[in-house]
């Protein structure tokens, strides 16, 4: 009798042990999960990738994961991003996570080329040009979201689009999927506004300017400058009065605003949007400081290059996400 009494004593004691790791691992996946939540607040781009932030809390480790719609395409939204934290105490596991909702930093994205007003002008020389409203990831595939238009424009715009194009250069805009849209100008200049509080400047003399998809920027340009080779991403901004020309093989992700004139000589490829309003000017010429040579430009929608940038850059509007869900 004494033998089976002390029996059940140990197996309730084995059973109390466990039931307070079991809280105590749950209990730092909450903490854990908690501190993630504050990092994302602090700075959205964050991300302990591809090792887990390992935090120590009353002497035992939690890992902490950050997950989006990339790494976990049927789970999230592209709007959506999600903390989560695993812990153990002795056999015992604790999870917990939340699902943290992003803010739109972006106008409305209407095409891959959008003309917010009548005043822009396009000055093509040759052919070798793509606008491309398909849903097109960086690496080729195709993206999830629905396609757009490749240009998109009010309809008092159009007629002034095609006046410096010939019937070839019209016919691949045509063909490119053209679609007359009610744009909203002044909603584009309120977004330039609230961009250009945060904004850095990009000159002649500026150091990895325009930001990588690691760390997407966004920059306004400052009078003039020049990129010749080189890659960026996230908001790059041209103000009325300014000039942008990108030379050699250059590539961006994320959003270009024009307000003044983009020069493209080159290799040009963008994956995200392009927009115009005011009195912008695209220019794509066929020849390069008198040299002449075979360039190209492609313009690819790309609903993944934009949320990229939008979920690594919400963060300098306020808080840019607010939990949405929790779970444990």
């Amino acid at each position: 009798m004494q033998f089976h009494i002390q029996t059940g004593q140990v197996k309730q004691s084995l059973s109390n042990a466990e039931y307070a790791n079991s809280s105590q691992a749950r209990n730092m996946a909450m903490s854990g999960m908690e501190m993630g939540i504050r990092e994302m607040h602090d700075d959205f781009g964050w991300r302990p990738d591809p090792q887990p932030w390992t935090i120590t809390i009353s002497g035992h480790s939690t890992d902490v994961y950050i997950d989006d719609d990339q790494s976990h395409p049927s789970e999230l939204q592209s709007n959506q991003v999600r903390v989560r934290a695993e812990s153990k105490m002795g056999s015992q596991t604790g999870n917990a996570h939340a699902i943290l909702q992003l803010d739109n930093i972006f106008p409305k994205i209407p095409a891959a080329l959008g003309f917010y007003t009548d005043e822009t002008m396009l000055n093509i020389n040759g052919s070798a040009f793509e606008f491309n409203g398909k849903d097109t990831n960086p690496d080729g595939t195709s993206g999830t979201e629905d396609d757009l238009p490749g240009v998109a424009a009010d309809t008092s715009a159009y007629d002034t689009l095609l006046d410096n194009l010939n019937n070839n250069q019209k016919a691949k805009v045509e063909d490119g999927v053209y679609e007359e849209q009610i744009l909203d100008n002044e909603d584009l200049q309120e977004h330039i506004d609230k961009y250009a509080d945060v904004a850095e400047t990009y000159n002649s003399s500026s150091t990895s300017p325009l930001g990588s998809p690691e760390e997407p920027k966004i920059v306004s340009l400052d009078a003039g400058g020049e990129a010749k080779d080189e890659s960026g991403a996230g908001i790059l901004i041209i103000p009325e009065g300014s000039t942008f020309t990108a030379k050699g093989d250059f590539t961006f992700h994320g959003l270009i605003i024009v307000q003044g004139t983009l020069d493209l000589r080159g290799h040009v490829t963008l994956f995200g949007s392009m927009l115009f309003g005011g009195e912008s000017q695209l220019d794509i010429p066929d020849e390069d400081d008198g040299t002449t040579f075979s360039g190209s430009v492609t313009v690819n929608y790309s609903s993944s290059a934009l949320a990229n940038a939008n979920n690594k850059l919400a963060h300098k509007f306020g808080d840019g996400v607010e939990v949405a869900s929790i779970y444990d």
